[in-house]
């Protein structure tokens, strides 16, 4: 899989700069995007059974660069990095935390415009739209799924990079060729009525890069875009 990938590159990284021992910023930023499966990589990089005990992540993963400093051996500072990994969600593995909170502001700043209640955000939702980003990346296609259960909104750029805001902005903009009067589309509008569906209540975001390429992936739940329905 690609996040495997990923994750023996940055353990490649972390091992050649630091040794586990020293942190600088680059290091800490290879850290920060570890990502899931990091823990198994780590493992099998460092040969270490891993079978003493499971320190405390504590206050959580924001401090975890004060906390490799204070550990001085190596198995307490990896089992720090499985602690990281495995409280960590798909967002924070590719973009941060803040991909979430992002997208939902702008999704529901959306709906705001049209009078409909705001989303909530679904990590399980979240983590079905990194599984179809990450299958969209590695196959090199950009084709909705055939989950016919949920909603869902897709966004591509190459040779660059967007955010939550830039994403759901082009979205939107499709409201200029949406007609409320006849319910009709002049071009595509699809992306636009799904995001201010009135009977949508949760939405959950994720986004893949590689290749210079961005796939991003949003599913909503329950689905929208119903033929013979308005929006609200």
């Amino acid at each position: 899989m690609l996040v495997s990938f990923q994750a023996k590159s940055i353990v490649s990284q972390i091992r050649s700069r630091t040794a586990l021992k020293k942190i600088d910023s680059q290091a800490e930023g290879l850290l920060h995007n570890a990502g899931k499966c990091f823990c198994i990589h780590v493992q099998q990089a460092f040969g270490l059974r891993l079978d003493g005990p499971r320190p405390s992540l504590g206050a959580g993963w924001p401090k975890y660069v004060s906390e490799l400093l204070k550990w001085p051996t190596k198995q307490e500072t990896v089992w720090l990095l499985i602690l990281l990994a495995g409280n960590g969600n798909a967002q924070w593995r590719h973009f941060g935390p803040g991909l979430a909170h992002d997208m939902l502001a702008a999704h529901n700043a959306v709906r705001a415009t049209a009078e409909v209640a705001p989303l909530v955000w679904s990590d399980h939702l979240a983590a079905i739209s990194q599984e179809w980003a990450d299958t969209l990346l590695s196959r090199k296609q950009f084709v909705h799924s055939r989950n016919a259960a949920y909603g869902e909104n897709l966004f591509e750029i190459r040779g660059g990079a967007a955010s939550p805001a830039k994403v759901v902005e082009a979205w939107a903009a499709e409201s200029r060729q949406y007609d409320y009067a006849t319910n009709q589309c002049r071009g595509v509008c699809g992306h636009y009525t799904q995001i201010v569906w009135s009977s949508t209540k949760a939405v959950g975001c994720a986004v893949a890069r590689g290749d210079g390429r961005e796939v991003w992936v949003c599913e909503y739940d329950p689905p929208g875009n119903w033929v013979g329905q308005r929006p609200y």
